[in-house]
């Protein structure tokens, strides 16, 4: 507004608009599990969406290398434009007598700032020395055994060593979004952390409740993967850069029994223990997408 100071009066409108020039860098909030992949096998992994979030809501643009390399194994590749990594290793791509990892370091950038998050892609399979051995004669084939041996010696171990990985379990309601734990095994001893449904191996058949965790009710236990191949539900993620299980996604929308392993290298458990999912499902939603059995219930 504007005066003469004789009554007379000007008035002009316009609009000022605020701007904040301050770029944020890119965060992970769903950092990606390690993957295996096999030996003559074609490996595909799709980089989820929600992997990053820029909080200026800037286009992202990614670009993946071997941690602390100038490019990826010469067996994997990365398509920037559809997230995808993949890649088919061969026998001289995975170690002599044991698995052979390799840590991938992905990164996205606004054009200004980056943020990078690493997962470890684990090559299984029969390694050119292990061929070369077996077909060698006895003595050869022999130590061939004991190499097989040594790569999976967590399939012999793991019954005796119960004692030592079994954890107490715990209790989550249905849409807790705040569970959260801290893995008791070091973040460099975990290669893969997967989750189990429980299940009866005789599906039909009822077990009294006075009978629930007597040794026949164990006998008759046992755990299936999830569906769809998938190491966790998706309501719950493994973060390397905690070394922490948290729920995401809303929480658990399904009641129902998990067993959470912990493996390490030659696929021995280094930790286990039972998630049980409680509350009432018909007052959450139906999200969690996998199927769980009440072990208390005939069918």
């Amino acid at each position: 507004t504007a005066e003469d100071g004789l009554g007379g009066f000007g008035i002009d409108t316009f609009s000022l608009v605020v701007e904040d020039p301050t770029n944020f860098a890119p965060n992970v909030p769903n950092p990606i599990s390690n993957q295996i992949a096999n030996v003559n096998q074609q490996f595909r992994l799709v980089v989820p969406e929600d992997t990053f979030e820029d909080p200026n809501g800037d286009p992202l643009t990614f670009s993946a290398i071997q941690l602390g390399q100038k490019g990826l194994p010469h067996w994997l590749k990365f398509d920037e434009n559809s997230r995808t990594f993949s890649g088919k290793p061969s026998r001289a791509d995975t170690g002599a007598f044991s698995d052979e990892s390799y840590p991938i370091e992905l990164t996205a950038s606004d054009g200004e700032k980056s943020t990078s998050t690493v997962f470890n892609v684990s090559v299984q399979g029969t390694s050119t020395a292990e061929l070369a051995l077996s077909i060698l004669g006895p003595t050869a084939t022999f130590a061939a055994l004991v190499a097989a041996y040594y790569k999976k010696r967590g399939v012999f171990i793991n019954p005796f060593n119960k004692e030592k990985y079994q954890r107490v379990g715990e209790t989550i309601e249905l849409g807790d979004t705040s569970y959260s734990r801290e893995l008791d095994t070091p973040l460099d001893e975990v290669k893969l952390v997967k989750a189990y449904k429980g299940q009866r191996a005789l599906g039909g058949m009822h077990i009294p409740q006075r009978l629930e965790g007597s040794w026949l009710s164990k006998a008759l236990k046992h755990d299936q993967s999830l569906k769809g191949g998938a190491n966790l539900p998706s309501w719950l993620r493994y973060s390397e850069e905690t070394n922490c299980l948290t729920s995401v996604n809303g929480g658990p929308q399904k009641p129902g029994k998990y067993t959470i392993r912990v493996f390490s290298h030659a696929e021995v458990i280094k930790e286990e223990f039972e998630l049980e999912v409680v509350g009432d499902s018909a007052t959450a939603g139906h999200t969690d997408g996998i199927e769980m059995v009440d072990l208390n219930k005939k069918d």
